[in-house]
Parts: C-alpha cells; sequence; structure tokens
C-alpha cells in the first residue's frame, strides 16, 4: 500500500501534532515514575553547608530509592560536561543554558570589621579609603581584588590588597572580630558579632541563592523531586 499524494500532505501536516502528543505522554509517564538511581549534585561550599543538611534529611526520609553524591566545590563546575545532575548556585548567573530556581529571598551584604581594628586604624569615609587598609577577602566566585557598592543610583568599584583571602564567610567573620581586618560578607553572617558595621550607605551588591539544571525537555523523577524539596525548604518570602 502506498499513500496518495493528498494522504503524503495530510500526514505532514498531523506528523509535528503527533510527535508532539507521544512528547507529551512520555514526560507524563516520567513524572508518574517513582523517583529512584542516583543524583549528583555539586554546590559552593558556604551555601551547601548552610541547606544541604536539612534538605538531604528531608529527601532522604521520603524518597530512600534515591542515592545522592554531593561535592561541595567553589569552583564553576561544568554540569553537562562533568556529569552533574544540578548546583547550588549564587546568582547572578553566566551560563544561560542553565534552568535556575530561586532559593530565598535575594542576600544583602555588608562591610565589618572588629571595634580593635577601626580604633588602632581609623573608620574609613568612603569606599575608596578601603584601598589603605588591611582587608580580608572571600576567594572562589568573586574576586578577591575588587569590590563594588552601590550607594543610591551611584555605583562605585574599589580595588584592595588583601591580606588574606579565604574560602569561608565564617572564618573572615572570626578573623575580623580578631581585629585583624575590614571584610564584606552576608548580614546574616555577622548578625550577632561583635563588629561594626562601617559605610552604611554603601552597600555591596546583594547575591541570589539559586538551584540550577542543564535546561532538557525532559528531567529525571528524582530531580524533579530534589529540585522541589529544595525549594520548599527555602521559601521565598
Amino acid at each position: 500500500m502506498q499513500l496518495t499524494d493528498l494522504g503524503t500532505s495530510y500526514q505532514r501536516e498531523v506528523q509535528p501534532a503527533l510527535d508532539a502528543l507521544r512528547s507529551a505522554e512520555a514526560t507524563v509517564a516520567l513524572l508518574q515514575a517513582k523517583p529512584s538511581g542516583r543524583l549528583r549534585l555539586t554546590a559552593a561550599r558556604e551555601l551547601g553547608q548552610e541547606l544541604l543538611p536539612g534538605v538531604l534529611a528531608a529527601f532522604g526520609a521520603r524518597y530512600p530509592d534515591v542515592a545522592v553524591d554531593v561535592d561541595l566545590s567553589d569552583r564553576l563546575v561544568n554540569l553537562v560536561e562533568e556529569g552533574y545532575d544540578l548546583a547550588l548556585r549564587v546568582g547572578p548567573l553566566a551560563d544561560s543554558a542553565l534552568v535556575a530556581r530561586r532559593l530565598g529571598p535575594p542576600r544583602p551584604f555588608g562591610i565589618y570589621a572588629g571595634r580593635g581594628y577601626l580604633r588602632k586604624h581609623g573608620t574609613p569615609a568612603t569606599p575608596a579609603e578601603l584601598a589603605a587598609h588591611r582587608c580580608l577577602a572571600m576567594t572562589g566566585a568573586q574576586s578577591p581584588l575588587t569590590w563594588s557598592f552601590t550607594s543610591g543610583r551611584a555605583t562605585s568599584t574599589v580595588r584592595i590588597r588583601p591580606v588574606l583571602a579565604v574560602n569561608s564567610y565564617a572564618v573572615l567573620v572570626s578573623l575580623a572580630r580578631a581585629d585583624l581586618g575590614i571584610i564584606v560578607v552576608p548580614e546574616s553572617f555577622a548578625a550577632g558579632e561583635p563588629l561594626r558595621r562601617i559605610l552604611p550607605g554603601h552597600a555591596p551588591p546583594v547575591r541570589q541563592p539559586l538551584v540550577v539544571y542543564p535546561a532538557a525537555r525532559r528531567i529525571s523523577p528524582a530531580l524533579r523531586a530534589m529540585v522541589d524539596v529544595l525549594v520548599s525548604s527555602v521559601p521565598l518570602p
């Protein structure tokens, strides 16, 4: 049997709709499947230490058939090339090929120093004066040599010479408490610490925690379940 010209034209017109229907049916079947298998997750060290203990406990209790491998690293992992399913990062993102979901509200940062340090070295009155101070910087995703600030609609950038750089906000707070220098850290890390906030009219950029995964038409039930647990564990206001 052979299609007539009219049948061939009809098949050509309806084929995209048939393909879309089959794809939708496959997607529904995938969504209904029980999460299982293995997930590979990478996260920025500080963000992972803060969020993952509670998230992984909830996920493991709810989805015992999923094994999760976690790598805490501040290097920028290529998810596709290195075989990771998802990542926890702090935006903005440079890679537009990733799907991103927000984890809670953006995080404000502040500039802090110990009172003993300020008594000895003086309090900077402008961001530009930070260049002459002992600054303690965060390594990893952001450069330890440049700090940026906004004041109203104005922005400023200061090049600093850090006397120490470490990939831990908690360590930076401890060093500032010991009067070793000036730090820029999330406000939540400095809350309750015996530190003084300086240059309150100049704000470092806020950072948005995100869960990201490669853009694709289909994602596994295990990946979808992990994203849902992450987003629900850190709700938006």
